[in-house]
């Protein structure tokens, strides 16, 4: 069915809870398939100068250890699996991941927020449902 996975996450707990449900899925597809879980650091529009802060190193740090905590996911399984951290918006980046890489499905999580605030504000799993090259999967998790 699916083999290759694409699960962008934030280090939130609903990312992880996001991530633990797509490890589950990939395990239900067999051996041929594999997840990549993504991290987009946010772009600040910042010189580093002006902070006095290197911020490509504060974001490639967050990024790492946002990472790494995805791994613990993995134990115990057979699931195939890697790492990618980009910077940018988080909606383009993550479909044009999706599109360049072939991605044959996407699992996000949402925020659950309001359909009023999120027509007001939208959200990056809402912007990726619009624009991704593959089928999107949102997970919400339970209250």
């Amino acid at each position: 069915m699916y083999q290759k996975i694409l699960v962008p996450i934030d280090g939130s707990e609903n990312s992880h809870y996001t991530l633990a449900q797509a490890v589950k899925l990939a395990e239900i597809f067999g051996p041929d398939c594999a997840v990549t879980v993504m991290h987009v650091g946010s772009f600040l529009p910042y010189a580093d100068v002006a902070m006095a802060v290197d911020m490509t190193r504060l974001l490639h740090d967050e990024a790492k250890a946002v990472l790494a905590d995805a791994e613990p996911f993995f134990g115990g399984t057979a699931v195939r699996h890697d790492t990618l951290a980009v910077e940018g918006d988080p909606a383009e980046e993550i479909c044009r991941t999706a599109r360049s890489d072939h991605f044959d499905l996407i699992v996000i999580g949402t925020r659950g927020r309001s359909l009023f605030t999120e027509l007001l504000l939208g959200s990056v799993s809402h912007k990726v449902l619009q624009h991704a090259p593959c089928p999107v999967l949102v997970i919400r998790k339970p209250a």
